[in-house]
């Protein structure tokens, strides 16, 4: 139970979870042409649903997020300062534009809910491109960290006929190196899929919008979101 509640317990663990089924069951109802895949293709519907609206409150967190990290002065790698920057407010508009999205499609306001839509899909592929980004810089700035850890450890070497206490420390600081870069691959690859269905949701005649079925879609979604779940309880083992 204890187990359980660790994996599900938490606002984001359910959330992910949650996504998870979402897109599993999607990946499974295809097309929605069988009567179980009809019934499937609902299910997933409701839990898309169910996410939207408890992501009506994510403003204030996200917005106090925002305002902490500012225009990033903190940051000493300019590169990645924009991309952050970028980033927050790819997310942070996105949230009153999925809003009002949601209210008209609820007919709440009255209100054509497709431009909403498409900007609020806009808004989040922008966010995943900024993250792809982030991610494949990380990756670079781990490997030259790499790079200058074993020329220390080389040195090391040479003057020392046993292991020292500093290459023991050069192999603790490679291993949480690798393991960050091991981190930020998945985060690439759970970003690209989340990036293939956003453009493919986008009007048609865009990149590729409009091309992939619904069953790949949920293939894609159900990639990410397994990466997600995996990589929110890792961080916690």
């Amino acid at each position: 139970m204890d187990k359980l509640i660790q994996l599900i317990g938490g606002y984001r663990e359910r959330d992910k979870f949650i996504r998870l089924c979402q897109y599993i069951l999607k990946f499974v109802a295809g097309t929605g042409q069988t009567k179980l895949g009809a019934a499937l293709g609902k299910i997933a519907d409701e839990l898309s649903n169910c996410r939207a609206v408890l992501r009506l409150f994510d403003d204030v967190p996200m917005l106090a997020y925002t305002l902490r990290y500012g225009l990033g002065k903190k940051e000493p790698n300019s590169w990645m300062r924009l991309l952050e920057l970028v980033s927050n407010c790819a997310n942070q508009l996105y949230f009153p534009l999925e809003h009002v999205s949601w209210l008209a499609k609820k007919q709440i306001i009255n209100r054509d809910g497709y431009p909403w839509g498409v900007a609020c899909i806009v808004a989040w592929g922008t966010a995943l491109l900024s993250e792809i980004l982030k991610a494949i810089s990380r990756i670079y700035m781990i490997r030259n960290a790499q790079k200058v850890l074993l020329k220390e450890q080389n040195l090391d070497t040479k003057h020392e006929s046993e292991p020292s206490e500093m290459s023991h420390d050069i192999k603790s600081q490679m291993r949480m190196l690798k393991a960050k870069e091991c981190d930020n691959y998945l985060a690439v690859l759970e970003h690209s899929a989340d990036f293939i269905n956003a453009v493919n949701w986008l009007p048609p005649g865009i990149l590729w919008s409009g091309k992939f079925s619904a069953k790949f879609t949920g293939g894609m979604g159900t990639i990410s979101s397994a990466i997600k779940f995996y990589r929110l309880h890792s961080a916690k083992w």
